[in-house]
């Protein structure tokens, strides 16, 4: 079993929160941090990609007045949000 990844979205105090949980190895705190700078692949260089994914989110998500969020566990997997879309 390679993990799993569940996309979901929420609606919570006016606005739309897109969350994504995967089953993977889990972050630290320290890790999390350096996960929106490009490249930085959170100390896991076995893990294939370049390392842009969560930089370019990150990056789009501030120019749309938006924030990313991230919760994880190490050896449990982690949690990524985009929050703040307005309600349409």
């Amino acid at each position: 079993d390679k993990g799993r990844i569940i996309v979901g979205a929420r609606f919570d105090q006016g606005s739309i929160h897109i969350d994504v949980e995967d089953t993977g190895p889990g972050l630290s705190d320290a890790e999390i941090k350096r996960l929106t700078r490009p490249h930085e692949r959170g100390g896991h260089d076995d893990v294939e990609g370049e390392g842009l994914g969560l930089a370019i989110v990150h990056e789009n998500a501030e120019q749309l007045g938006l924030w990313l969020t991230a919760h994880s566990i190490v050896g449990k997997g982690s949690v990524f949000s985009i929050n703040g879309l307005p309600k349409a």
